[in-house]
């Protein structure tokens, strides 16, 4: 294993919400220069760790584990926003926000490091990257996430792949 690996805790779509997701993201016209999100890579963030040593993801378990209510899984949630953050990432949201997406990323902030601290929670599923304008189709989606999971970035070629190092999921 890597001495130092790049972490975040997610919540990862599920394969069958993912590929409702990535059939919506086909609806949009094809344009030049947009890097989609590969289907495999939807999840949303609830802590991005960073580079973060190999050696400390048994402590990282543990503490989540005693923090995280895992009794709060599944979380439903409607996607039904389509919206661009001012670095050119295009994400989905709720207009509703189910309050365990808060409590889950508040249980997990004490592991995040002071320097990636940069902006509120914000929960969102990016689905692509592009510093222009997208005409993009309504989207009305439910969603189920149904496990939490420790993951690691590793990078592939051009782009990058999650691997999940750990679930946590309801009861």
């Amino acid at each position: 294993m890597e001495s130092s690996l790049r972490l975040f805790f997610a919540l990862p779509l599920e394969s069958d919400d993912a590929a409702r997701v990535a059939q919506w993201q086909q609806s949009i016209a094809p344009q030049p220069r947009v890097r989609w999100v590969p289907t495999q890579n939807y999840h949303l963030t609830l802590a991005y760790l960073g580079e973060t040593d190999a050696s400390m993801i048994p402590e990282l378990v543990d503490y989540a584990t005693e923090q995280l209510d895992v009794g709060q899984l599944p979380i439903r949630w409607s996607l039904n926003h389509v919206s661009r953050f001012s670095q050119g990432i295009w994400y989905l949201r709720g207009y509703q926000e189910p309050p365990a997406l808060q409590h889950f990323a508040r249980a997990l902030s004490f592991l995040v490091p002071l320097h990636t601290q940069t902006a509120p929670f914000v929960p969102h599923i990016t689905f692509a990257r592009c510093d222009k304008h997208l005409d993009t189709p309504d989207i009305d989606l439910a969603i189920t996430f149904r496990r939490i999971s420790l993951m690691q970035s590793v990078r592939e070629g051009a782009g990058v792949r999650y691997r999940s190092l750990h679930d946590w999921t309801g009861r």
